[in-house]
């Protein structure tokens, strides 16, 4: 992302990159599955957010310390283990 035309519209993109996982759609595989799942995003413990891609982009974060987590889930929305957490501060 270019940084300067970001900042002034408090901008933040997220991109992660999954290996073993195929991504799916939750609502196709409810009861799980093996070798599927899905990325959840939330920022500063506030509600999931489950897009169909592995990237997503924040708009109009308050100033100041933000959490964004990213965390994989199986289709009944579980942990599946892995999990990232990102700080940013917003000027």
């Amino acid at each position: 992302m270019d940084t300067d035309k970001t900042a002034s519209r408090r901008l933040y993109g997220v991109e992660v990159a999954v290996r073993i996982i195929t991504l799916t759609d939750p609502i196709s595989y409810r009861d799980g599955g093996s070798g599927m799942g899905h990325l959840q995003y939330r920022v500063d413990d506030g509600p999931y957010i489950v897009p169909m891609t592995n990237r997503l982009v924040f708009e109009g974060l308050t100033p100041g310390k933000h959490t964004i987590e990213v965390s994989l889930a199986d289709g009944s929305f579980r942990p599946m283990g892995a999990k990232a957490d990102l700080e940013i501060v917003v000027p």
